[in-house]
C-alpha cells in the first residue's frame, strides 16, 4: 500500500483569561473555556501532531468575543473561518508561521481524533483482539473541511488504502464527503489526519445506489454549521429546557403544488415537533417579525448569500434561531422550486419540511443514519429517538410543566439592509429596533471586514436605532450590530457586498424595436451582456407563463414561445459575482394573414399536444452514460407538427427524429451527457403553435 510521507505540524492549546466564556458544543465533548490561572493568565498548553497532506495549514477550534473579535486582523494573517461551533465557536484555517500574538480570543484548542468520530464508529485504539472483526468493513461518510482540494482528498484516501471496491460513487455526496467501506482501523487512522472534519455511518441504501440528496448546510451566525459539532443550541426560549411560541407566515409558494395541500404538510409537520417538546406555532401574516418562521420558495439568488443554483442537488435550507442569526432571517425556509414537489411521492414536502423545521429550531444534523436530522434526505414518515434526544436538549418535553419565563431579554433586530443585499456604494446606513427594551439603550456597530467601528443613535424609548455611514469594503462585508441595556446584552448581524464593478451591461439587439409584432408563434431575441466578473447566466420569461434559458452568455440569444396578443418578454443577465439586470420588451403576436386551412387550424385552435416519454423515466436521472436515448409519443387534435429539445451542457439542442403511425408522433432523439448536471427540455409542437414541455435533469458521475 502506498503512503505518503506525513507532514506533522507541533502546535500548542492556549486561551488567554475571558470572562463569561461560554462553552463550546462537540458531539464527542463539551469544551469550559477556563484559565489556568486567571490571575496571571498562564497558557495551558498541549502537544497536537496531527497528519497532513501538506504543510500549509491547520483546522483550530477557537472561540471568539462575538462583538470585540477582529476576523478582518485574522483574515490580513492568512486565517480562513471555516465554519461554526456553538457558543461563539469556529473551526479556523490557520496557515503555518501565523503569528497569533495580538489576537484577541476566548478559547483556541486542536481537533482531537476522537472528536471526528461519531458515536456508532467510535473505536477506542488501533489493536483489536479479534482479528475476523478487523476486516469487517463498515459504510461510511468522511467528510472532509470544506477548504480541502479534491487532491488532497484523494491522496489521503490512498494513503489509507480507500481505493477500488472500497470506495463507492453516489451521484447525491457533496463535493467533501466520500463514501467508503471501512475497516475500524482505516475509520481511526483516517481520524488523524488534519483534513478530516468527521466521519459517520451512511445508510445502506447508498451503497445500492438509492437516491439520497444532501440537506443545505444549517447556517449560523453567516457560516455553516461544523458536523463535528453539538446538534443543538440555545433555540427560541434562550438559556436552559424551556417553553417557546413562535408563529410562522407564507411567503411564495410553487406552482407544482396546491397551496392548501402544501400548509397542510406544514403545519403536520409542526405538529410532530410539537408533539415531543412544548414549542407552539402560530400563523401570521407579517412575514418580517420577530421569532417568526417565513417559509417560502424559491429558485436562483433569493435574497440571501446561498443561491440555489442552476443543477444544485440542495432542496432546501433554513436558518437558526436569533441568536446567533439575525431577525427577521432567523428560523426561515427556503425551499427549492426547481425540484417537482409532491405530497407521499419522491421529493416529500414533509420530509423536507420537517428536516428543516428542525433547524429552524436550534438543532444541526445528527449522525443516525435513521433519524430525519441525518444530512442526506430520506423519506419520514415522523421523528426518530435521535431527533427527539436532541431537540429535548433545548426545550422542554411537551405537557412537562416547566413555566415560561416571565420577562423575554433584550432582542435587537436589523430591518435595513436586507442580508445579503447588494451595494454599489462606500457605505450604508444600518437601522433597525429593538424589543424587550428602554431608555438607555447603547447600540454599537462592527464591520468585521474592515474593523471598521461606530456608535449608532438611538431613539428616547430604546425602541428604535440608526447607525449612519457604515463603511465598507470591496466584497462581502459581515456587520454586528450590539445593543446593551445594562449589563444584558444582544446581538445582530448582516451579510452584505458592496458590489464595485458596477452594474451588469445588458441589450437587446434583436428585435431592435422595443415593441415588435409577428405572427409567429416564436421570436429569437438576442443580445449581448458584460460585467468585470463575468456572465453567468441569461434567462428569459414571459408574461403569458413561459421562461427558459437562452443560449451563450457574453453574447446571447433565446427562442422565446409567444401566445396570441401582448407578450412582456424580460430578459435578465446574471453576473458570477450574482448581480443582475433586466431589460423588457413587448411583442405583438398577431393572427396569420392568411387564414388557416379548414381542418388544419379549426376555430383558433388553443390545444397543446399531448406528450407522453416512454424512455428514460423520471425528473431527476442518475446515470454513468456519456449519451441517453429519450423516446415518446405525442398526438394533437389538429396535428403534431415537430419535437424538438434542447440540453443546458453545452448549449445543444436539435429536432427529434419521428414517425407517425395510427394518428400517433413517435419521436425519438440522441443526446449527449456532460459529466456533472444536465437540464434536459423537450416540447412539442403542434401546427397551431401551442406547445407542451416536459423538463428532467440528468446528472453524470
Amino acid at each position: 500500500m502506498k503512503r505518503l510521507r506525513l507532514a506533522l505540524a507541533a502546535a500548542c492549546v492556549s486561551f488567554v483569561p475571558a470572562a463569561g466564556a461560554e462553552e463550546l458544543r462537540l458531539k464527542t465533548r463539551i469544551i469550559e473555556p477556563r484559565p489556568e490561572d486567571s490571575t496571571t493568565g498562564r497558557v495551558q498548553a498541549a502537544e497536537s501532531q496531527p497528519r497532513r497532506v501538506a504543510e500549509r495549514r491547520t483546522h483550530w477550534l477557537v472561540q471568539l468575543d462575538p462583538f470585540t473579535a477582529d476576523l478582518a486582523e485574522w483574515r490580513l494573517r492568512g486565517a480562513t473561518v471555516i465554519s461554526s461551533i456553538p457558543v461563539n465557536g469556529y473551526v479556523v484555517a490557520v496557515p503555518d508561521g501565523m503569528n497569533w500574538e495580538g489576537l484577541a480570543f476566548t478559547y483556541r484548542g486542536p481537533i482531537l481524533a476522537t472528536d471526528k468520530l461519531s458515536a456508532p464508529l467510535r473505536v477506542e485504539g488501533l489493536a483489536i483482539a479479534n482479528l475476523a472483526a478487523e476486516e469487517e468493513t463498515q459504510l461510511t461518510i468522511v467528510h472532509f473541511h470544506s477548504d480541502v482540494e479534491a487532491w488532497e482528498i484523494e491522496a489521503i484516501l490512498e494513503a489509507e488504502g480507500v481505493a477500488g471496491t472500497s470506495l463507492i460513487r453516489h451521484a447525491a455526496l457533496a463535493d467533501v464527503d466520500r463514501l467508503a467501506g471501512l475497516t475500524r482501523n482505516q475509520i481511526a487512522a483516517l481520524g488523524l489526519w488534519d483534513e478530516v472534519e468527521f466521519l459517520y455511518a451512511a445508510p445502506a441504501g447508498m451503497r445500492a445506489g438509492e437516491i439520497f440528496l444532501s440537506c443545505g448546510e444549517a447556517l449560523s451566525g453567516g457560516y455553516p454549521v461544523a458536523m463535528l459539532a453539538a446538534s443543538y443550541g440555545e433555540g427560541w426560549d434562550g438559556p436552559g429546557r424551556g417553553r417557546a411560541s413562535v408563529t410562522y407566515s407564507f411567503g411564495n409558494i410553487s406552482n407544482r403544488v396546491a397551496a392548501d395541500q402544501f400548509k397542510t404538510e406544514v403545519r403536520r409537520a409542526m405538529d410532530e415537533w410539537a408533539r415531543v417538546v412544548a414549542v407552539s406555532f402560530a400563523e401570521t401574516a407579517t412575514r418580517t417579525a420577530t421569532k417568526n418562521l417565513d417559509i417560502q420558495f424559491a429558485t436562483g439568488d433569493h435574497g440571501d448569500p446561498y443561491a440555489f443554483t442552476s443543477g444544485t442537488t440542495v432542496l432546501a435550507h433554513s436558518f437558526y434561531p436569533a441568536p446567533p442569526n439575525p431577525e427577521p432571517q432567523a428560523g426561515d425556509i427556503h425551499i427549492n422550486d426547481a425540484w417537482s414537489w409532491s405530497v407521499g411521492g419522491q421529493w416529500d414536502l414533509y420530509s423536507v419540511v420537517l428536516h428543516e423545521l428542525g433547524h429552524s429550531l436550534g438543532i444541526g444534523h445528527t449522525d443516525d443514519a435513521r433519524s430525519v436530522m441525518y444530512p442526506y434526505y430520506q423519506k419520514a414518515d415522523g421523528l426518530k429517538t435521535a431527533d427527539i434526544d436532541s431537540i429535548r436538549q433545548i426545550y422542554a418535553e411537551a405537557g412537562s410543566t416547566t413555566p415560561t419565563p416571565t420577562a423575554s431579554p433584550l432582542s435587537i433586530n436589523i430591518v435595513s439592509p436586507t442580508e445579503g443585499v447588494k451595494i454599489s456604494g462606500e457605505s450604508t446606513n444600518l437601522s433597525g429596533g429593538a424589543s424587550n427594551s428602554g431608555a438607555g439603550l447603547k447600540v454599537d456597530y462592527l464591520n468585521e471586514t474592515n474593523a471598521a467601528k461606530g456608535s449608532c443613535l438611538v431613539n428616547s424609548t430604546g425602541s428604535t436605532w440608526t447607525c449612519g455611514a457604515v463603511p465598507l469594503s470591496a466584497g462581502e462585508n459581515r456587520l454586528t450590530v450590539q445593543g446593551s441595556l445594562g449589563a444584558v446584552k444582544s446581538i445582530a448581524r448582516r451579510t452584505l457586498t458592496r458590489e464595485a464593478n458596477g452594474d451588469v451591461q445588458l441589450t437587446i439587439a434583436s428585435p431592435a424595436s422595443a415593441n415588435a409584432s409577428t405572427t409567429a408563434a416564436e421570436i429569437r431575441v438576442a443580445g449581448s451582456a458584460s460585467h468585470a466578473a463575468g456572465i453567468a447566466s441569461v434567462r428569459w420569461s414571459t408574461s403569458r407563463g413561459r421562461a427558459g434559458v437562452a443560449s451563450g452568455a457574453e453574447t446571447w440569444s433565446a427562442q422565446v414561445t409567444l401566445e396570441t396578443g401582448t407578450n412582456e418578454i424580460t430578459i435578465t443577465a446574471m453576473a458570477r459575482s450574482g448581480i443582475a439586470s433586466t431589460k423588457k420588451i413587448t411583442v405583438e403576436r398577431t393572427a396569420a394573414s392568411n387564414p388557416a386551412t379548414p381542418g388544419t387550424n379549426p376555430g383558433e385552435d388553443k390545444t397543446p399536444p399531448i406528450m407522453t416519454i416512454q424512455q428514460p423515466i423520471g425528473n431527476y436521472i442518475i446515470t454513468s452514460s456519456a449519451k441517453l436515448t429519450f423516446k415518446g409519443t405525442a398526438t394533437d387534435n389538429v396535428g403534431v407538427q415537430k419535437v424538438t429539445w434542447t440540453n443546458s451542457a453545452g448549449d445543444q439542442s436539435g429536432v427529434a427524429a419521428a414517425n407517425i403511425a395510427s394518428g400517433v408522433t413517435n419521436w425519438m432523439f440522441d443526446v449527449n451527457v456532460a459529466v456533472g448536471f444536465n437540464a434536459i427540455q423537450v416540447r412539442a409542437w403542434d401546427t397551431a403553435g401551442n406547445s407542451t414541455l416536459y423538463s428532467t435533469t440528468v446528472r453524470r458521475y
